[in-house]
């Protein structure tokens, strides 16, 4: 998919790179500090998915469950964030 703002400045090219992969309302997504190995998801709803390795893969680990702690309700609530 290729948009642009519809100047004549170059647009923005956007490219799935995890095909294989699916999320949940995702929110953020942040490269581990010193790993570039290493990729986390966050989803709204309360989880932090883990993934390691390249585009090939098609699996994510639950690195962080608080799905019973956070309000996701449709308003600007639920796991809105996350630092390292």
């Amino acid at each position: 998919m290729q948009t642009s703002s519809g100047s004549s400045g170059p647009g923005v090219r956007l490219q799935r790179v995890f095909k294989q992969l699916e999320f949940n309302t995702p929110i953020l997504m942040l490269q581990a500090p010193d790993d570039d190995k290493q990729w986390y998801v966050v989803e709204k709803a309360g989880r932090v998915l883990q993934i390691t390795g390249s585009e090939k893969i098609n699996k994510t680990n639950v690195f962080l469950d608080i799905k019973d702690r956070v309000d996701s309700s449709p308003n600007e609530a639920g796991l809105l964030g996350m630092a390292f």
